[in-house]
Order: structure tokens, then sequence, then C-alpha cells
């Protein structure tokens, strides 16, 4: 199945890629298409690369797909200034073209990463497909009696506690063939509970779901016991339900905290309203982070560098410094109250092209880190780490800290399976535990 999926990323990458260059021409932005050209065809070898040497589509590579292709190459691509002056209609401040910078970024970051994939040793096949996995009870016990309880007590702040053990709870039932033990059923009951107390906010709803999309696509990518038309049509049920969620939590949203009335059958029946909200969600999982991140580059362009007190929050009334939140800074521009730049705009604004670079490849080497340990121990705890905490950089202009604090909530929750597995004790269900399970 990874090689479907590898297949599957390339010709999205064309279509896309190629049906932005004919938009181009038409408009008459001709070195700008010959530009987007190039940036196709670098990522078409990159992926070639990557698979060649890694042999596994894994959240490295989606990383690479989705934000730097897509996020940092396409949408920036399409903003040409008649596209600028309609976005100008619906925001409060909209920034000028700045696809040439995004253009350096994006190749500088192709080449360092073609650099590493060339350095990196290939992975051997085969590949032991077989995994570990830790005490249901441990993890049952942690989940339960302290992450759990802190999720709903803490709210927002503390609401994606959980999702480590939803994550490993629908591991667990996968590896069982989707039958239930106690210890799992009250692991998935509690993802319930959480998950009811925050339906309301759709951020928190993408990063308990992203998560297990990117568990189940790595598990049977590395297994490869899925067939090719299987994969086809569970990615387009997949994309169809994400859109269909987004128009839905949109129109609740806007009813719910805005006292708007739109009647939400009336919108799902009627094609152009449809397409219209269709057509915002893909705004906002990908064209956003051009306006908001494109403000935030004017913005130190004409007040300086923050020389990295933007990303240590904590350090700052230690050391003395006052601390910028650029979230706040770029909400007031578009009149919200939050508003993340994005990964490439966060780093320019404290270290200008080279910030950008190294924002930008930070995530993606440590996902490349984390499915390394994968390989090596091949854990479910390790494919947790290897999802949980990339599922806001991938669709939500995520941060750096972002992925930090979802490795440390992996950690929290595989806190009593590691002192048991290191001390060597036994829970009820531990007999079995650690044991290595093969996916015929």
């Amino acid at each position: 199945m990874t090689k479907m999926l590898f297949r599957i990323s390339r010709v999205v990458a064309l279509l896309l890629g190629f049906g932005m260059i004919i938009y181009l021409m038409e408009k008459a932005y001709y070195l700008r298409a010959f530009i987007e050209c190039i940036m196709v065809l670098t990522f078409i070898g990159v992926s070639f690369l990557y698979e060649r040497k890694r042999k596994i589509f894994s959240t490295g590579y989606l990383f690479v797909f989705l934000v730097f292709f897509i996020t940092y190459n396409l949408a920036p691509c399409y903003y040409i200034e008649e596209n600028i002056l309609q976005r100008k209609k619906l925001e409060i401040q909209v920034p000028s073209d700045q696809f040439f910078l995004y253009v350096t970024i994006y190749m500088i970051c192709m080449v360092i990463i073609v650099v590493e994939l060339m350095m990196k040793k290939t992975v051997k096949l085969p590949i032991k497909r077989e995994f570990t996995y830790e005490t249901d009870i441990a993890v049952l016990l942690m989940g339960i009696l302290f992450c759990l309880p802190l999720t709903v007590y803490m709210g927002i702040s503390m609401a994606l506690l959980y999702v480590p053990v939803f994550c490993y709870a629908f591991l667990r039932i996968k590896i069982r063939n989707y039958r239930l033990s106690l210890a799992i059923f009250i692991m998935l009951a509690g993802s319930v509970i959480a998950i009811l107390h925050f339906i309301i906010y759709r951020y928190i709803m993408v990063e308990y779901i992203l998560p297990i999309i990117l568990a189940y696509l790595f598990v049977e990518s590395y297994t490869e016991k899925a067939k090719p038309g299987k994969i086809i049509c569970l990615l387009f049920i997949g994309v169809t339900a994400i859109g269909l969620y987004g128009v839905v939590s949109e129109v609740i949203k806007l009813n719910y905290f805005f006292n708007k009335e739109y009647d939400l059958q009336l919108i799902l029946q009627n094609s152009l309203a449809l397409g219209h909200y269709i057509k915002s969600q893909i705004y906002r999982l990908f064209g956003i982070w051009t306006i908001l991140g494109g403000n935030i580059i004017e913005y130190v362009q004409e007040n300086g560098y923050f020389y990295g007190i933007t990303f240590i929050k904590a350090a700052a009334p230690v050391f003395g410094f006052p601390y910028v939140n650029l979230s706040v800074i770029s909400a007031k521009m578009v009149g919200a109250s939050y508003a993340q730049p994005g990964l490439l705009a966060e780093g320019y604004a404290n270290f200008g092209v080279l910030g950008s670079v190294l924002n930008l490849l930070c995530p993606y080497f440590i996902a490349e880190w984390c499915l390394d340990y994968f390989l090596k121990r091949r854990s479910l705890f390790a494919i947790c780490l290897l999802t949980v905490p990339f599922s806001k950089v991938l669709l939500d202009g995520g941060s750096m800290n972002s992925i930090i604090v979802g490795m440390i909530m992996c950690v929290i929750c595989f806190f009593i399976a590691w002192v048991c597995y290191i001390c060597k004790v036994k829970l009820v269900s531990n007999i079995r535990a650690r044991r290595k399970l093969k996916w015929n």
C-alpha cells in the first residue's frame, strides 16, 4: 500500500501543480508559471528519493507534501495581483505578493532535504512487520485517572491531553481485528467523553481525529495489507467526510458563537452554498497561511526581527525580556482574537529567511527521528509519537511548541506503562505486554 500512497501523492501534486501552471499562463504570468513548473518537478524528485530511501509513507513525507508543497508553494503561487485584490474585500489587512520569498525558502528547504536523504542509509527490505504494545491496564489507568479528569477540568488549555490514549485505544482495537476488551472499551468511552466535551471547537476535533487517520495510514502503509482500490476509496471517503465536517462545523460555529441563524439543511441541499463553504474550508486549511503569514512578514520588514523572543514564552519573565505573541499581532491585522501565522512566518519574524528554513525543517527532522525510533522499537507508543504531535502543524498552522507539547503529552499518557516495563512490574493484563505481534 505504501507504493500506492506515494503514487497518489505524486498524481495529486502533478494535477494541482500543472493546473496552477495553466491558470498562470492564462493570466499571462509566464515567469511565475515557469518557476512553478520547477517547484513541482522538485517535489516529484524529492518524492521518488524519499520513497527509495525510506520505503514507508510517513508523517515526515506527508509534512513535505501538505506543508511545503501545498501550503507554502501552491497557495502563495495562487495569490497573483487580482486574487490579492479580491481578498482585500474580505479581510481587514492583506499582504502584497510575497511569492518570490516563498520560492527562495521552498527551494532551500528542498535542497537540504535532498542532501539529508542522500546521506541517510536506505531502509532495508524486508522490514520486520511486527509490533510491540504497552500494557492496556497501565495506559488505561493513566488515561482515566489522570489524563481524562485533567482534560475535562482544565478545559481548552489541556483539551488534547487524552489524544494519545485515544490513538493507542484505536491501534489496539485494530490489532485485535476490532474486537473489544474491557480496558479498550473504557479507553474509548473516555475518548467519547473528551470529544463530546469539546465538540463545538473544530480545531480541537481535528487534533482528535487526524492522529487516528494518520495512524491508520501509517499502519496500513507499514504492513502492506490494504488493496489499492480500498485505499483510494477510503481516501475519497475521508476527504469528503473532512470537507462536510468542515462545512457543518463552520455553520454550527457561526450560529453558536456569533448568533447567526443559518439553516444547515438548506446549505447542504444548495450546491452553490455548499460549494462556497467547501471553498472556505480549503482556504482555512491552506490559503489562509499566505495571508496571515504575509502580514507578519511585512510587519517585521518594517519593524525589525524579534531574534527568538517569540519562541520562548515561559523564559520571558525569568530573563526579564518582553514576550512577543505573534498570534495576537496577527489577529489584530485581520480583526480576530487569535491567529497563528504559521511556521514560515514565525521563523521569518525572528531570523529572516534562515529562521523560516529552520522553523520549517525542524518538524520534518523531528518526524523523521520519530520514524527511525519506530523502526527500532516498533511499539504503539512510537506510532502515537509519530502521529499525535504533528496534527496541528499539518493542517492548522501549528508551531514547534505544539509539537513539543504533543510529544510531552504522549510521554505523560504512557508514563505508568514505562514504569511497569522498566521496573518489571506485572499488572493484571501485563502477562502478554510487550509481546511481539505480527499483522498477517
